[in-house]
């Protein structure tokens, strides 16, 4: 499955390993995704849900650390709300 061409047009560089953890984790490749999402930990959504799919494994230590990163992130001025609307937008194009 693929994102029409326009995503490919509006998806910044920084933000296409989240972009292709979230594709991949719609279409239930957890292991594919979680490759994506380390790749993305420097976003809080990436970050977010590379430490999701981590406590899903029960890896508790290395899943706190993603978590922990989300948050500090949270907290900063770099929450995004075009990116979490971008975000919806694909996962439902998905559907």
């Amino acid at each position: 499955m693929s994102f029409p061409p326009v995503f490919d047009i509006f998806t910044p560089e920084d933000e296409e390993g989240l972009v292709d953890g979230c594709r991949e984790l719609v279409l239930g490749n957890e292991a594919n995704a979680f490759e994506h999402f380390k790749n993305a930990v420097h976003l809080a959504d990436g970050a977010y849900l590379a430490g999701f799919l981590t406590l899903k494994k029960e890896q508790l230590t290395e899943a706190a650390d993603y978590l922990a990163t989300a948050a500090e992130k949270l907290s900063g001025p770099s929450l995004d709300l075009a990116g979490v609307s971008i975000i919806s937008l694909i996962i439902s194009s998905l559907q």
